[in-house]
């Protein structure tokens, strides 16, 4: 189980989860009574809510709490938040009491092992768009930053091939995602059989957790493409670890970032990385768009803009990163990030969809520091000030008719979850 800093509390939180293969309701019952569980030390239980949440408290002082969703009858997500900091002992000594009490929970279910990644999404702080190129690309300069959504891929081996869904936009994704064999966690198999592994996709069941809006310009698929890079290297034994980066480059421009994570400058088409510092984490709200939008597709309709407007699209010059900007990310000055974040393809995704020239006004309204489309949209991402303005400005947002998810930036990039 793997803990880190969450950036939604006001004072050191450490947040971790664990994906466990059995029933919802009886994970949840096993929690419900510390006494059973065999430790020498056993918490109070505070509160215990409609089979999913429960708030412990050791001695007084330490408090824990547990939240237990089905992915569906057989998987099961638990996700735990307590005070605290990897930096200190006792911080440290919370992380191994939870990963004994998962560990117990694992022999008690004693469901079929299981292999499950996660992969980041992402934002683009910066986004420039330089010539076409020959093979149909464009030269970019961008500027990614890894997202705390985070896309989950379980892979299990079934001896058929399928794709499924769970998670926030489960609907959306089963309306919208392919789940065929033109789906990238498919073509990740195929890429590990080329490079040596002894299997591919073909008797894998995938289930995708999808917690990144669909289409919108956030990198959810590329995601799922890095998580399952990691996962079937692992389920397979295939030992290809130094080779995933080169896999990961086959499969799409921004699934080299999601294998990193972290904030990364990207030039080429994007894949060509190389990782700069984080500094403290940002504080986003991203507003996404039901409609969709085809990366390709707003790519043209810049080119056409630009066409429109006597530029030869074939002879630009190479675009950069401005050096301010990852000054800025490094010491984490919300207002000059501020100022200095672009996307070259906002005005085409305007254009092709007028209506988030609404969202971005709304967002302005709402008190964000900064407003943009992010990538090629349709999603818009909000700079806030910190979590607090992050959770007003969602809020407002939300009343306004613009549901919106709260994030921050994180450093990790794609990694195996048990």
């Amino acid at each position: 189980m793997i803990f880190e800093s969450d950036h939604r509390a006001s004072e050191p939180t450490l947040v971790g989860s664990a994906i466990l293969s059995g029933n919802q309701g009886q994970i949840f019952n096993i929690l419900r009574d510390p006494t059973s569980w065999g430790q020498a030390e056993t918490p109070r239980v505070v509160n215990a809510i409609e089979q999913s949440k429960i708030v412990f408290s050791f001695d007084g002082e330490q408090k824990a709490v547990s939240t237990v969703s089905a992915w569906n009858s057989n998987v099961t997500e638990l996700e735990l938040v307590m005070s605290g900091t990897v930096a200190n002992q006792v911080g440290q000594a919370q992380i191994k009491y939870w990963n004994e009490v998962v560990s117990m929970l694992q022999k008690r279910l004693n469901g079929p092992p299981i292999v499950v990644a996660s992969s980041p999404g992402k934002v683009n702080v910066y986004f420039a768009v330089g010539a076409f190129l020959k093979d149909g690309f464009h030269d970019v300069a961008s500027c990614y930053q890894a997202l705390n959504l985070r896309e989950k891929v379980l892979v299990e081996l079934t001896g058929n091939f399928s794709i499924d869904f769970a998670g926030p936009f489960e609907k959306e994704s089963q309306l919208l995602v392919p789940k065929d064999r033109t789906n990238l966690v498919y073509r990740a198999g195929q890429e590990l059989k080329e490079l040596g592994s002894a299997m591919g996709s073909d008797k894998v069941s995938f289930l995708i957790h999808k917690s990144v809006p669909i289409a919108g310009g956030m990198a959810g698929g590329s995601a799922d493409a890095a998580a399952a890079l990691v996962a079937l290297n692992s389920l397979f034994g295939s030992k290809l670890d130094e080779k995933l980066p080169e896999a990961a480059a086959k499969l799409g421009s921004d699934v080299p970032f999601s294998l990193m994570g972290g904030t990364a400058i990207g030039v080429g088409r994007g894949e060509v990385l190389s990782k700069v510092d984080d500094g403290p984490a940002l504080h986003w709200v991203m507003t996404p768009n039901p409609a969709g939008l085809s990366t390709p597709q707003v790519y043209r309709q810049l080119d056409i803009m630009r066409i429109n407007q006597g530029i030869d699209v074939s002879a630009l010059e190479a675009p950069e990163v401005p050096e301010e900007l990852l000054e800025a990310i490094a010491s984490g000055d919300v207002a000059a990030i501020a100022k200095l974040m672009h996307n070259d393809l906002e005005i085409a995704a305007v254009a092709m969809l007028p209506e988030l020239a609404d969202t971005l006004r709304a967002g302005q309204k709402a008190g964000s520091v900064r407003s943009m489309v992010s990538g090629s949209g349709p999603t818009i991402a909000h700079l806030a000030k910190n979590a607090i303005h992050a959770e007003q400005i969602a809020t407002r947002l939300k009343a306004a008719g613009y549901p919106s998810l709260v994030t921050y930036t994180s450093s990790s990039g794609t990694r195996l979850e048990n």
